[in-house]
């Protein structure tokens, strides 16, 4: 039999080599973790509403956090109906928004039927940011017809979108809008 005797030496540096390995997985798995963001979804407040030729119904459903309820933008022959989704504050250049909507086959296929414009809000009217969002972009954004959400990154610094219905040459072209959103970082502590 052979019997060969470790070193405490050997022992103490393989404890040691250990014991920092276990603290620099602690570490890193700290700072991965610590790393991550929650964002949480800000909702339109108020909403204000025109039309021609049209109607804008239910349109404070269209405001909060509720994504089951929608108001309805009708446009009649040659009309247009405008809803105007407003948030509490500015929400600064390039941040994304979305706009969850339900736009029926028909209006997709009107090259002018619907356009989506975020603005700035002034004193005596709402001041577009940027260029509109229409049909021919659209129909690369939405995954098809029914419920679907439009996620746009204005060129500069809004407070609000707006959501226009333009009436063809068939009577009553409609759709809904459910809400409208930004994601900002949460802050409340969340787990990663």
């Amino acid at each position: 039999n052979i019997i060969t005797q470790v070193s405490p030496i050997n022992n103490i540096r393989f404890g040691l080599c250990c014991l920092v390995t276990i603290i620099l997985s602690l570490f890193f798995i700290n700072a991965a973790l610590g790393q991550c963001t929650v964002y949480e979804r800000v909702y339109v407040t108020s909403e204000s509403h025109t039309s021609f030729i049209g109607s804008v119904t239910d349109f404070n459903n269209a405001v909060g956090s509720n994504t089951a309820d929608y108001s309805t933008l009708t446009a009649g022959l040659l009309g247009s109906a405008t809803q105007y989704l407003q948030f509490a504050s500015t929400v600064s250049s390039g941040t994304s928004v979305t706009i969850k909507l339900s736009i029926p086959p028909a209006l997709l296929g009107v090259l002018s039927g619907l356009s989506i414009q975020p603005y700035i809000n002034t004193p005596a009217s709402h001041t577009n940011v940027g260029s509109a969002i229409t049909n021919a972009s659209l129909v690369t954004l939405l995954g098809g017809t029914g419920d679907d959400e439009v996620t746009i990154t204005p060129s500069g610094n809004f407070d609000g979108v707006a959501v226009t219905v333009i009436g063809g040459v068939s009577l009553g072209q409609s759709m809904q809008i459910y809400d409208a959103y930004y994601l900002k970082p949460s802050t409340t502590n969340s787990a990663c």
